[in-house]
């Protein structure tokens, strides 16, 4: 197997990736409304899709050596800007909504995908090669 052929079935990494982000966060968002004490199941997915998650996102870092370009660069800067928007859209909740959100739970969990966010975005947004 070449080293081309080991990159075709990547070319649905990002994609991938992306997708797990989207879902991976939406086990903070549910579990810091639910009453104190959630189902089990639910921490149990949240970790496993977590670690997806993770390995995703080091393999899509890694596959190429790390190597981005200035658009990539560029890309995912507007990636991220675009996300960014939820910040002050959590700071409107945390007013309207206060203490009937578990802010420890949201905050946390968001907190570390969005720095792995920010870490993969240039790889999230590159362009495969034609």
């Amino acid at each position: 197997m070449t080293n081309q052929d080991s990159i075709g079935p990547m070319r649905g990494l990002p994609r991938l990736t992306g997708g797990l982000f989207v879902v991976s966060s939406l086990f903070p968002i549910v579990a810091a409304w639910l009453p104190p004490g959630p189902p089990r199941w639910l921490g149990v997915a949240d970790v496993v899709v977590a670690a997806l998650l993770a390995a995703a996102a080091l393999t899509l870092v890694t596959r190429d050596g790390g190597a981005v370009s200035n658009a990539d660069i560029a890309s995912g800067y507007r990636l991220v800007r675009v996300v960014a928007y939820v910040i002050p859209c959590l700071l409107v909740l945390f007013f309207a909504a206060g203490a009937r959100v578990n802010w420890q739970v949201l905050v946390i969990g968001l907190a570390w995908r969005a720095f792995l966010l920010v870490m993969v975005a240039p790889h999230l947004a590159k362009r495969p090669a034609a």
